[in-house]
């Protein structure tokens, strides 16, 4: 079990320093990862919202032009 900061030894004051600053890098990681799949999302998302009016586009001439109707 991890010691509280107060009960840590002078000799692992450095230590538990490290161990945090890894703990925050670990945090700051995990933010720019969540951002970068936020952005791929919000830029795939784009592209098949236009794909989809072209496609919807191709469609009512389609069936405007079909004897069908």
């Amino acid at each position: 079990m991890p010691l509280l900061p107060e009960e840590v030894p002078m000799t692992d004051k450095p230590a538990l320093q490290d161990r945090r600053e890894l703990e925050n890098l670990v945090s700051f990681d995990w933010i720019v990862f969540t951002a970068g799949i936020v952005g791929l999302a919000v830029v795939i998302i784009a592209s098949v919202r236009e794909g989809e009016h072209g496609l919807i586009g191709q469609l009512s001439s389609y069936v405007g032009s079909s004897s069908l109707f």
